[in-house]
């Protein structure tokens, strides 16, 4: 007989996974940023990444692809360390155990006015049974007009009918 028929008859096979046996931790995202900010002054995203168990959680990881509003600035981990290339910032956080949870801070300088969004996602090696909360989009409101030259939020256009020009 092979392995696959003694497994189909509930007998014990060695090199086949038990597929019940498998490790699973919960990791949670939260995201929070200021309401709104002026065109070329930068802000922090203040990233929590938790894993909520029941086990704990090896080859922790965050990941986003900054907007191409935004200029990345800086990012610090309580845990594990960053990198930013190529428009991409990941983070690997490595082992959580259950309760335990790393803070990330990403500061970014925005180019021009309106909603900037971004999305950030977290995983783990072990399987996630409520993946909707491990991706969080957030989006601050960037004030100041689309023309911005520098001047920190002011519309060039209101300077100029101060000032006189056409």
């Amino acid at each position: 007989p092979d392995a696959i028929d003694d497994y189909a008859r509930g007998q014990r096979v060695i090199g086949l996974s038990d597929p019940f046996d498998v490790n699973v931790a919960d990791i949670g995202l939260g995201v929070s940023t200021p309401p709104q900010v002026l065109i070329a002054t930068p802000f922090n995203y203040s990233i929590l990444v938790t894993n909520f168990g029941p086990h704990a959680a090896s080859l922790v990881s965050l990941s986003n692809v900054v907007p191409a509003d935004a200029i990345f600035v800086s990012a610090n981990s309580s845990r594990g360390a960053c990198s930013y290339a190529n428009g991409v910032l990941t983070c690997d956080i490595g082992g959580l155990d259950v309760g335990q949870l790393a803070l990330i801070t990403v500061t970014v300088n925005p180019s021009r006015g309106g909603p900037l969004a971004a999305v950030f996602r977290a995983g783990a090696f072990e399987h996630d049974p409520a993946f909707p909360n491990n991706v969080v989009t957030n989006v601050t409101d960037i004030t100041g007009d689309e023309d911005h030259d520098g001047m920190r939020g002011r519309s060039r256009r209101a300077l100029d009918d101060r000032n006189g020009a056409t």
